[in-house]
């Protein structure tokens, strides 16, 4: 009998760890069983650490398609999230780009920039921007907050409105934890109308958005002295004092 409780334990570690789930301490199954709080993180947890492209607006006399591929080839030389989606949406590394860029600079966080050109064309090489409409030198289009904005010398020539890509499983993943009678709750650091739009997407009625680490771990302290048995899910450093 002294042996049937680690053995069963090991047992399920192991049938885990063949699913790709790593278990760190085996006295969390038992501590699992009184679990009655699940507190999630959004990017990378409920979502992919990836966008989308949603709608794009464009100035008059410039088309979608245009904008994009002009849009593409400033983003092809940036690894970041927004450039990702934005070249990913033209076609990605398979796609015979219509445009060029050349002299790329990137400022880590605000945008990239360049002199862009189309490929075989007569038109003048034009110096653009992409990326927040701060770094563009224009007015935000969308009222989202997730968008990147293109620019030449004449001011604003489009904006991509971008969406985080939902889990296909987040939903589902939650339904299953509120027909137990979990208490479901998610923290982000993001705005809070990002953190709304992914919150309603996968069925979480409480939310936060523009939490800090200390945050997080305020939360959790303050549902365990209510007696609360918490489980913290996430992914990021953002999260790492709750999971500790």
């Amino acid at each position: 009998l002294s042996l049937a409780t680690p053995a069963a334990m090991l047992a399920a570690a192991g049938a885990l760890a063949k699913r790709g789930v790593l278990v760190r301490r085996l006295e969390a199954f038992e501590a699992l069983a009184s679990i009655d709080t699940v507190l999630f993180d959004k990017t990378g947890t409920l979502t992919r650490d990836a966008m989308v492209l949603g709608e794009v607006k464009v100035r008059a006399g410039v088309s979608v398609p245009e904008a994009l591929a002009m849009a593409a080839a400033l983003a092809q030389h940036s690894l970041h999230p927004v450039s990702r989606a934005i070249f990913s949406a033209a076609g990605g590394p398979a796609a015979a780009l219509t445009w060029t860029a050349a002299d790329v600079t990137e400022q880590p966080g605000q945008g990239v920039a360049g002199q862009v050109s189309k490929r075989g064309g007569t038109q003048a090489i034009q110096w653009l921007r992409l990326g927040s409409a701060e770094f563009c030198g224009i007015q935000p289009q969308f009222s989202t907050s997730l968008q990147a904005s293109l620019s030449d010398a004449s001011g604003w020539l489009a904006t991509f409105e971008l969406h985080e890509d939902i889990r296909s499983d987040a939903r589902a993943t939650v339904q299953a934890l509120l027909d137990q009678n979990m208490t479901v709750r998610l923290l982000s650091g993001d705005g809070a109308e990002a953190v709304s739009r992914v919150a309603s997407a996968v069925g979480i009625a409480d939310f936060q958005g523009g939490c800090s680490p200390q945050d997080k771990l305020a939360f959790l302290k303050a549902a365990q002295e209510r007696g609360a048995r918490v489980a913290v899910v996430g992914d990021g450093l953002n999260d790492g004092p709750a999971l500790a």
